[in-house]
Parts: C-alpha cells; structure tokens; sequence
C-alpha cells in the first residue's frame, strides 16, 4: 500500500474520530442515527418530576369562551350547598370567567344574595376585574333592596373616592338624602344617621298622630 494511501486513509480516520468527538461534548445527534426521545424533557427539568408545567394543565374552571365555566356554574349551584356557601363560591370564581360568564354567574349571585349577605356583594363590586354587564346587575339588585339595606351599602361605596360605581352611588344617595348630604365635611355615614333618625322620628310623630285621631273618633 503506498504512503499516499496510508495517508488519505489516515485523514478519513481523524475526520471521523473528531466529529464523533464534537457530538459528544456537544450533545448532538448525528443525522440517521436511531434516538429515543422523552417527551417534554426540558419541562421535566423544569418543573420536577412532571412533564407538564403546571400553567399548561387544563383549569378545571375555563377562563375562556369554552363551556368548563357553565359546568363550573351548574356544579356550584346544585352540588347542595347552602345559599351564602354558593354565593361565595360563584363570586370567588367570577372574576376568572369570561364576559358572558360573568353574566352568568351574576344572575346566580343576585338571586340567592339575602341582605344579611350584602357583604359580599360589596366585595365583588370592589373588582375591577368585573364586566360592565355584571356590574349593572349587581348594582341593579343591591340600589332594588330595602331602604335600611341598600343605603348603608351605598354610603360604603361612596365613601371609596376611586371606586368603578362611585359616582352612581353618590347619585343614589343624594337623590334619598338631600343634595347636601356628605358635602361641608359632613361624610356620608353621618347624612345617613341624620336621615335614619328623621325618619324615625317622623314614624313616631305620624303613629301619634294616628292615635290621636283614632282617640278623638272614640
């Protein structure tokens, strides 16, 4: 064999013993050769033991326009809870729900929201989060209720300068306790006592007057 031979030969045999050293080091594949892949092996790096990263497994409660939310909603309402324990689930999960799911589950709220429970209705007016038609049902249901549940409700969100039903409230309010209420540093809560007790005083005075003439008829 010539030396020129044992010399091309020689050549191939580095070429070949480099390369298979670069895609050592490098990690690398050559191509055609046979691979044995773990799906999601980044991500179980990542995120421990599981495949999946937790942001990519499927929500229970869809946030989008599928139809998870009505399932969610139905669940809520008839797994047999107590009213105040499904208006605080729903309005736990409002927020998370697309616009026509807030409308949804607001329909719910308001229908088993009890005055005692107005609280809660507060808290989720409190969220920027909630849609125009949400918010307008739910506004509609509290300024329906009675006068000694809706006004002390109202007095709360007026007293909330940056609150999205602020000046709704302050409207309310004005056209029940005089336009002066909560004006000359007079704040809200104290208009309302004022009018509370007018109010109670004026009952009095018109039962007085009841008797006395139902005396006079006797």
């Amino acid at each position: 064999m010539s030396s020129r031979t044992l010399l091309f030969l020689s050549g191939i045999a580095a070429v070949m013993l480099l390369t298979a050293i670069f895609y050592l080091q490098s990690g690398a594949v050559p191509t055609g050769a046979a691979t044995t892949s773990t799906p999601n092996a980044g991500a179980a790096a990542l995120f421990g033991s599981s495949a999946t990263p937790e942001s990519a497994r499927t929500n229970p409660v869809a946030t989008g326009s599928g139809s998870n939310w009505k399932e969610e909603i139905e669940r809520l309402t008839t797994e047999g809870a107590s009213d105040a324990e499904t208006v605080h689930a729903l309005a736990a999960l409002l927020p998370s729900l697309p616009p026509d799911g807030q409308s949804s589950a607001a329909k719910k709220i308001v229908k088993l929201t009890a005055n005692k429970d107005i609280a809660v209705l507060l808290a989720i007016l409190q969220d920027p989060r909630l849609s125009d038609e949400a918010r307008k049902m739910l506004m509609e249901s509290l300024i329906a209720r009675d006068e000694d549940v809706r006004l002390p409700a109202l007095v709360e969100i007026a007293e909330i300068p940056h609150h999205p039903d602020h000046d709704e409230a302050v409207a309310a309010l004005q056209n029940v306790l005089g336009y002066d209420a909560g004006q000359n540093g007079e704040n809200w809560e104290a208009s309302l006592q004022k009018y509370f007790k007018l109010k109670a005083a004026k009952s009095r005075e018109d039962a007085l007057k009841l008797n006395l003439m139902q005396a006079q008829k006797n």
